[in-house]
């Protein structure tokens, strides 16, 4: 809104937005990284999937409500899409976490390692 109030316009709006968002995911996933204590992470995790279900909550129930008369329903379906969309984050962003990071206990494949020919161990 800032953006565009200061009369960047719809698409001076648009790549502000794109900046941000794409910011706020590179500073998530630095944190997720870096940060090792669980109730760390799992506050990060949730400053990301809580907005998401609200937004996943809102999208459903913008559709169903034009789809479904019965308004249980409803709120039914959009309680379902909210955790759908909150689990698919949560579970997006667990993976992008855990390709960066090594195994505990895996080993090197450094030839000085696994003792391949060539290795400087004697």
């Amino acid at each position: 809104m800032w953006s565009y109030d200061t009369g960047t316009g719809w698409l001076g709006a648009l790549v502000v937005a794109a900046l941000a968002a794409a910011l706020t995911l590179g500073i998530g996933q630095f944190l997720l990284v870096f940060v090792k204590p669980f109730w760390a992470r799992t506050a990060i995790v949730v400053a990301f999937a809580g907005p998401a279900a609200l937004a996943g909550y809102h999208a459903v129930h913008g559709v169903v409500k034009h789809a479904m008369p019965s308004e249980g329903w409803q709120i039914a379906f959009s309680i379902l899409g909210a955790i759908v969309i909150a689990t698919t984050t949560v579970l997006r962003i667990a993976s992008t976490t855990a390709a960066n990071q090594p195994r505990r206990g895996s080993v090197s494949n450094s030839p000085e390692r696994t003792g391949w020919i060539g290795s400087t161990k004697a």
